[in-house]
């Protein structure tokens, strides 16, 4: 039976988290169990913010709270599932139309003014 590091606090509205680990290999504390004084989202990603041993808070993003984070990896290749390709190209792709009308005409010397 696996116990998680995370502890929360019953309240009648939800489970706040107080207590958080970061378990993400490549941060720098990684291993260490902060007080989790606020949660918010910013730019659709769940953040903790904890409050570090001299009294700063840090922003964390949540997944890097979650133990299986502890088993990241850097590969040479990105292994993203279709899904992922086709909504990245929908996004990036509304990109396009959002040039200038220098850069429209394939003019050179776009300063991005227009």
């Amino acid at each position: 039976m696996s116990i998680s590091r995370t502890i929360e606090r019953h309240t009648a509205h939800k489970r706040a988290v107080t207590q958080a680990t970061i378990y993400y290999h490549f941060h720098p504390l990684r291993t260490q169990c902060f007080p989790v004084i606020r949660a918010y989202t910013s730019q659709e990603e769940a953040q903790y913010v904890v409050r570090l041993p001299d009294g700063k808070p840090l922003a964390v993003p949540v997944w890097m709270t979650c133990p299986d984070a502890a088993h990241a990896v850097i590969v040479s290749v990105a292994h993203l599932p279709a899904g992922v390709l086709f909504e990245l190209r929908r996004t990036a792709g509304g990109f396009a139309v959002l040039t200038c009308a220098q850069c429209a005409q394939g003019e050179s010397k776009c300063d991005g003014s227009e």
